[in-house]
């Protein structure tokens, strides 16, 4: 391939990259470039003519069909409060942006905004479509948001010393199969921190939940009819998080060591069968909502209940830059809560144990190391490691991953390690190596050796790549790829 620069004025331009292969035909590559006086416009396509023998993507047997894609996005503001803009992303079908280096997308969104920001308040409307590029999605189940409004606004001080926040969302969810769906929601909270003379740190938080729905053809539980009308939930939620901070400094060295307890208490349930369940799919409790009133992403689950989280940090710096922190907590309520399934860490009264270290003695060499582990055996139901580690003249990085599979979960469980090298060999050579494996079924995903070449006037690239990734059309590949950069003129 070789790209083609077209100067079409100072304030734009485009790209086109002719593709040729042996054994399909050619791709003609667009990249396309505009700046106006309120905004900017980008956009990616490809276009070609399919020739697949075995006929996956053909309108009829022996008949040639179109293949290609298209990523775009335009941003404009309209004044200093408001702009609007849109993303038009999509592929002629699921696998040809895989298959041609296009990216690897799991899905396409697109969408159509408004947004305003004024002071302390901030309002959008916006409206999604998705195209599903996984083997198992079905099209027609996928939703439509037509439209969604979000206001969020977080008022000045008052007379008590506490701060009032307001979130309101109005949604509308519509499929040609499956359950349509309508939400208007309101979440309204109150917050006051205090510091004690003894260096304590308390911070009273209190919210109020209201959400109304109104759904068509949604299945509930136990075989009964499918359920269209309205439903409502009405919660109040009351917390109290504590903190003391004890600072300690010795010869270069400071360290921080705080003791955190988070107390909440709101009404059980809340969670009941004819509330639909759009945006809370997938729970992931971790180190980084521990201390969160809700571990649900979305708005459709709430966590009810008392409960009490609790963890314990500390945290050393030296005067020299390196530093290390760590992490531990857990939670616990009273009573069980059959809202999160079996493999989230919360399904029972004491919660899975998270923690987190990261360790960092200097600018060669970073580690972090995350996990979530059982309270009774001290199974792992989680680890991830990632370490970088080296100079420029050699240097490494590398990464584990372990995440179990929960019940009734769309993702299934990973364990894989990834691997990679750099070398700058000289002034002029460097070279580098990436690996990914999979621990589970012991195949390796991907691997690639590069070697690179550069001075003032040019880069030149020379890469081995095998990647063993098999979805329909898409089989493992060999590649090797030689690209030549002439920095005063352009890729070739």
């Amino acid at each position: 391939k070789t790209p083609y620069y077209w100067n079409i004025s100072p304030h734009e331009d485009a790209t086109f990259t002719p593709i040729i292969m042996s054994g399909a035909p050619p791709i003609l590559d667009l990249e396309y470039r505009k700046k106006t006086m309120d905004g900017d416009f980008n956009s990616s396509s490809s276009i070609t003519i399919n020739s697949d023998n075995n006929g996956a993507f053909n309108k009829k047997d022996g008949e040639y069909d179109l293949r290609g894609h298209l990523l775009s996005e335009g941003r404009f503001d309209i004044n200093n409060t408001w702009r609007w803009g849109f993303d038009a992303n999509h592929a002629s079908d699921d696998t040809y942006m895989r298959r041609f280096g296009f990216g690897s997308f799991a899905q396409l969104n697109s969408k159509i905004f408004t947004e305003a920001f004024r002071n302390n308040s901030y309002f959008s409307a916006k409206s999604y479509m998705f195209q599903g590029l996984q083997d198992g999605d079905v099209q027609g189940e996928i939703p439509i948001i037509l439209p969604q409004f979000d206001f969020e606004h977080v008022g000045k001080r008052d007379r008590f010393g506490g701060v009032t926040e307001l979130d309101f969302n109005l949604l509308s969810m519509t499929r040609s199969k499956g359950t349509d769906t309508r939400r208007l929601s309101s979440h309204t909270q109150w917050q006051r921190p205090f510091v004690a003379d003894s260096g304590q740190l308390y911070n009273i938080s209190l919210g109020f939940n209201a959400d109304i729905y109104h759904t068509n053809s949604l299945k509930l539980p136990n075989n009964k009819n499918d359920f269209d009308g309205f439903s409502y939930r009405i919660v109040p939620e009351l917390e109290i998080d504590w903190r003391l901070p004890l600072l300690k400094r010795e010869d270069k060295t400071g360290q921080i060591l705080e003791p955190i307890v988070a107390v909440v208490v709101s009404p059980y349930g809340g969670n009941h069968s004819k509330i639909p369940n759009e945006d809370s799919l997938e729970l992931e409790f971790d180190d980084t909502n521990l201390f969160s009133t809700t571990r649900f992403s979305g708005i459709d689950r709430i966590e009810g209940g008392p409960r009490v989280n609790y963890g314990l940090k500390w945290a050393v710096f030296g005067d020299a830059g390196g530093s290390s922190r760590i992490l531990i907590g857990q939670s616990w309520r009273p009573k069980v809560d059959d809202t999160f399934l079996i493999g989230t860490g919360l399904e029972e009264n004491f919660s899975d144990i998270v923690s987190r270290i990261d360790v960092s003695p200097g600018d060669h060499l970073n580690l972090s190391y995350r996990t979530r582990f059982s309270n009774e055996n001290f199974s792992p139901d989680r680890n991830e490691i990632n370490l970088t580690a080296g100079v420029p003249a050699f240097s490494i990085s590398g990464s584990y991953i372990f995440l179990d599979q929960q019940n009734n979960s769309e993702f299934k469980g990973r364990e894989e390690i990834s691997f990679s090298s750099k070398s700058q060999i000289d002034r002029f050579w460097r070279t580098s190596f990436d690996s990914v494996r999979d621990l589970a079924s012991s195949e390796f995903l991907s691997a690639g050796l590069h070697l690179t070449y550069e001075d003032e006037c040019l880069v030149v690239t020379t890469s081995g790549i095998r990647t063993f990734f098999e979805d329909r059309d898409i089989t493992p590949t060999d590649s090797i790829k030689l690209n030549l950069i002439l920095k005063t003129i352009g890729a070739l």
